[in-house]
C-alpha cells in the first residue's frame, strides 16, 4: 500500500483498534492465474507477543483448498471513508479526493484442526460480535448434532501477521480554516460520523 509519510499510522495500537472496530475484511490469496478473495469477519488476537487473525469459511469455498495446501495471504481492513469535495473550500488548488483509513496485514495461513479448538474459535467470534447486544446469543444453545454438521461444513484458519501496513489519510494537509471547512461540508451532506471524528482528531494533531 502506498503510504506517504504524513498518512502513515505509526502506532501499532491504533492499527489494532481499527482492525477490531472494522472486523469484516477482505481476505486475498493467490489463485490460479489471478488473485482470489473472500469477505470474512476476523478475530484479531495477540498471544505471546505475536499477532494472529482468525476466521472461518465454508468448506465448499474453493479458497479453502489453498488453506489445506498452505499459502500466504493479505487481509485488508477498511475503516471509515468518504469523498472530499473541493467545493467546500475556497482553495483554487484543491481537487476532489477520498479520505480513508485502512490496514493491510500479511502472513502465512494454516488450518485450525481439532473439534475443541474449532468450537472454541466459533464461540469467541460469536461472543465478540454479540457482546454489544442486550441479550447476547451463545453457542451453548445449539444442538450437539448441529454443531457437528457446522464443523463438517466449515474450515477454520489463522494467519500469523508478519507485517502490518496502516494508512490514515484524513486531510492532514488541510489544517486550520480549510480543514474546518471540509468538516462543515461533510456534516452538511450527512457524512459518516466515524470519518468525521477521525478527521477531527487528525486535524487537531497537525
Amino acid at each position: 500500500m502506498y503510504i506517504p509519510p504524513r498518512y502513515e499510522m505509526t502506532e501499532r495500537s491504533e492499527a489494532l483498534a481499527l482492525m477490531r472496530a472494522y472486523p469484516f475484511a477482505l481476505f486475498v490469496l493467490n489463485g490460479e492465474g489471478a488473485p482470489e478473495a473472500a469477505h470474512l469477519p476476523f478475530l484479531t488476537e495477540e498471544e505471546d507477543g505475536r499477532l494472529y487473525l482468525r476466521a472461518h469459511m465454508a468448506r465448499a469455498n474453493p479458497l479453502s483448498k489453498a488453506l489445506e495446501q498452505g499459502a500466504r495471504a493479505l487481509v485488508i481492513f477498511q475503516g471509515p471513508h468518504g469523498y472530499i469535495s473541493p467545493a467546500w473550500t475556497d482553495d483554487p488548488k484543491m481537487v476532489p479526493t477520498w479520505n480513508y483509513q485502512a490496514v493491510h496485514a500479511y502472513g502465512p495461513v494454516k488450518k485450525i484442526d481439532g473439534k475443541d479448538r474449532c468450537l472454541d474459535l466459533l464461540a469467541r467470534m460469536t461472543a465478540q460480535f454479540e457482546e454489544a447486544r442486550p441479550d447476547p446469543w451463545r453457542m451453548d444453545g445449539l444442538e450437539p448434532g448441529w454443531k457437528a454438521r457446522l464443523l463438517e461444513a466449515t474450515v477454520m484458519f489463522e494467519m500469523e501477521v508478519e507485517r502490518l501496513e496502516a494508512k490514515t489519510k484524513l486531510s492532514q494537509d488541510k489544517a486550520g480554516a480549510r480543514g474546518a471547512a471540509i468538516l462543515e461540508g461533510l456534516a452538511r451532506e450527512g457524512a459518516d460520523p466515524e470519518l468525521m471524528a477521525a478527521m477531527r482528531a487528525a486535524l487537531e494533531e497537525t
